[in-house]
């Protein structure tokens, strides 16, 4: 990842900025990566409408949605195709899931192997947070060699 610009708010609650005990409720990302992707963060306490979990990949040739309204992966292809994939295991979208991810890092202790999620994965995205952090505070886009 190249560099980060964010817009964070509070949209709930009291809009008194200097109220720090109130945290912000919804933030906008923008991630610009080396080869020229770019994706967009938007993550928000404020949505009422059961899409808490819905993940959005646009593609040049067609959008995957995860936690579609009604079929939990939804591809539609640039031709106008949809393509539903519906599991029987899954929760509907309005029900928390608990994932096996903390099992899976115990396990990796317990049988000394290689964890799915590395210290690396979390080195990365706590870097990535923190530039998101300095780009709303600064207001202007943060390359990640900057901190």
């Amino acid at each position: 990842m190249e560099g980060v610009y964010c817009h964070r708010s509070r949209l709930l609650g009291t809009s008194e900025p200097e109220n720090k005990e109130q945290p912000d409720d919804h933030a906008v990302g923008i991630l610009q990566y080396k080869n020229g992707v770019v994706g967009t963060l938007i993550a928000s306490r404020t949505s009422f409408h059961e899409e808490d979990r819905a993940t959005v990949l646009i593609g040049t040739e067609g959008t995957i949605t995860t936690y579609d309204r009604s079929h939990e992966v939804l591809l539609e292809k640039r031709n106008g195709e949809k393509i539903f994939f519906d599991f029987a295991s899954s929760h509907p979208q309005g029900v928390w899931e608990l994932t096996d991810a903390h099992q899976l890092f115990f396990e990796s202790i317990l049988n000394d192997t290689k964890p799915i999620i590395t210290a690396e994965d979390g080195t990365a995205s706590v870097k990535i947070a923190a530039a998101l952090e300095k780009a709303d505070r600064k207001k202007r886009f943060v390359l990640l060699e900057e901190l």
